[in-house]
């Protein structure tokens, strides 16, 4: 299964939005620019480097309890169990 990202493409910024279908012919033509095969391990969190065409996870951030739904999350100080979840109180 291929993923997609949509991103900034002018800014190192975090993806906008992340898809497991090809976008040609199914995202509006207008859209579609903005839309960059990722790796496997994208998700939300990540961020796109447009000056080195990278997706990456920043540091501080790891998986949301919910990780399906939310993906990665800034810790924010809280602490990560040992399966690299953040522990939500």
């Amino acid at each position: 299964m291929s993923k997609w990202a949509r991103v900034n493409l002018e800014e190192d910024s975090e993806i906008l939005e992340v898809i497991t279908y090809d976008p040609v012919g199914v995202i509006n033509e207008t859209l579609l620019s903005m839309f960059k095969q990722c790796p496997e391990e994208t998700n939300w969190g990540y961020r796109y480097n447009p000056n080195t065409d990278t997706f990456y996870l920043p540091s501080g951030y790891a998986k949301h309890p919910n990780f399906e739904t939310f993906g990665y999350i800034n810790i924010n100080g809280r602490a990560v169990d040992e399966n690299g979840f953040v522990i939500i109180n």
